[in-house]
């Protein structure tokens, strides 16, 4: 598991009383953890789990900044409604995906989603997992004031609470992976 943060650099033009002028915006694409696991299966082809969002206007379902299906991808549809609503699911192989696809691992994406963005892209024996929580565990401290307002007790607290979180979603993959 590591932290991941990812961005770009926009160039905008403002125009005031006849004069442009140009900033240049950092705009945060991604920020949260990536998960990287090695299954004890095979995986045949390559699987990619993408959130979808609802369109602002007409409340229809889009990609948002993920690309639909690419190359020999095909979209495949599951029985849970939720997760079709909530994740578009891409795979080269529809046989191993559909496996793979427990009704167990589609009740585990469905309570992920309502706590955060996640992507899944599974190849080979790796399992890769990307949680978008605008947040770094295990931050360093950026200010001395940072490192005097440190505590045991709460980084304790903070270190719990994260691993708890590693814990529940690398869990789903002890026992679905047979």
């Amino acid at each position: 598991m590591s932290n991941l943060y990812a961005h770009h650099t926009e160039t905008r033009y403002r125009t005031s009383n006849g004069h442009t002028r140009t900033e240049h915006v950092e705009v945060t694409d991604f920020l949260g953890q990536v998960f990287s696991l090695c299954l004890p299966i095979n995986f045949s082809g390559h699987l990619r789990v993408v959130p979808t969002k609802k369109s602002f206007l007409f409340k229809r379902e889009v990609n948002g900044v993920y690309p639909g299906a690419r190359g020999d991808e095909v979209q495949i549809e599951t029985e849970d409604i939720r997760n079709n609503e909530n994740y578009n699911i891409y795979c080269t192989d529809e046989l191993s995906a559909r496996k793979f696809l427990t009704p167990k691992m589609l009740e585990w994406f469905d309570r992920q989603i309502s706590q955060n963005a996640m992507c899944v892209f599974l190849k080979d024996k790796k399992l890769f997992i990307s949680l978008y929580t605008d947040r770094y565990i295990f931050p360093t401290p950026q200010k001395p004031e940072d490192i005097d307002q440190l505590s045991l007790v709460s980084e304790y607290h903070k270190l719990c609470r994260e691993l708890a979180l590693i814990k529940e979603i690398t869990a789903i993959f002890e026992g679905e992976a047979s």
